[in-house]
């Protein structure tokens, strides 16, 4: 990871993307995006466009400081931007497909975090929602794919915490996880367990209105021996 330090602003990338292009985004993320229409707005709290750096189709996320406290209570804790850049970063390594991170930025004010953003690579697929409704054959193994995935994070001792079914990509037949801001690797069991079993009661509620697919996630985890969630 390299560091690049502007007025307010503090960057960190992968040197794999370094270029002059790169740095002017890095050095202004904002005007980087001026003059391009956001992909999503989420009600002030995060901001999401698509961009090009050096012929890589790219996300930009921007976070959004909400209140001073918010500001103050972050001071002692990892912005989002570098949470899901950690994140990401820790999955890959344990071999779950994740959004390759790029960089982030970090802009402070009087020492108190303020924005930040995370620039990732675009992951070319639907979310797996969209893609098991439109399979009509072969959900099964999909799903069981899915599935494996999220096992192979919640026995390394991560939960997703926010495993809505737009958070999950499917990318040539294969799962890809993406916004990682709820992310966290938990030190002991029991809190392991309390983030598998959110984890757990969030994905199920991707299918209420679903029972075929309902039922083939709930087949897939049972093969884990998962005690799923009542509600």
């Amino acid at each position: 990871m390299e560091q690049l330090r502007f007025t307010r602003l503090t960057s960190h990338y992968d040197p794999r993307y370094a270029s002059d292009t790169l740095e002017r985004v890095l050095r202004d993320p904002d005007a980087a995006v001026a003059d391009i229409k956001p992909i999503k707005d989420d009600d002030g709290a995060t901001t999401v466009w698509e961009i090009t750096i050096d012929l890589h189709r790219c996300i930009i996320k921007r976070y959004n400081r909400k209140t001073p406290v918010h500001g103050i209570r972050r001071f002692f804790q990892r912005s989002r931007a570098q949470n899901c850049w950690l994140q990401a970063q820790a999955l890959a390594s344990i071999g779950v497909a994740v959004a390759p991170p790029i960089a982030w930025v970090q802009k402070t004010t009087l020492g108190l975090k303020r924005g930040s953003w995370l620039i990732s690579e675009r992951v070319d697929g639907d979310d797996c929602f969209t893609t098991l409704e439109n399979r009509k054959e072969g959900g099964n193994l999909l799903m069981e794919n899915i599935v494996n995935t999220l096992v192979k994070l919640w026995r390394a001792g991560y939960s997703h915490g926010d495993l809505k079914a737009t958070n999950i990509l499917i990318a040539n037949g294969n799962p890809v996880l993406i916004d990682l801001d709820a992310t966290q690797h938990h030190r002991s069991r029991f809190f392991a367990r309390r983030g598998i079993t959110r984890d757990l009661r969030r994905f199920l509620q991707n299918w209420q209105a679903e029972p075929l697919i309902h039922q083939q996630a709930k087949t897939a985890l049972t093969a884990y021996e998962f005690k799923l969630p009542v509600r």
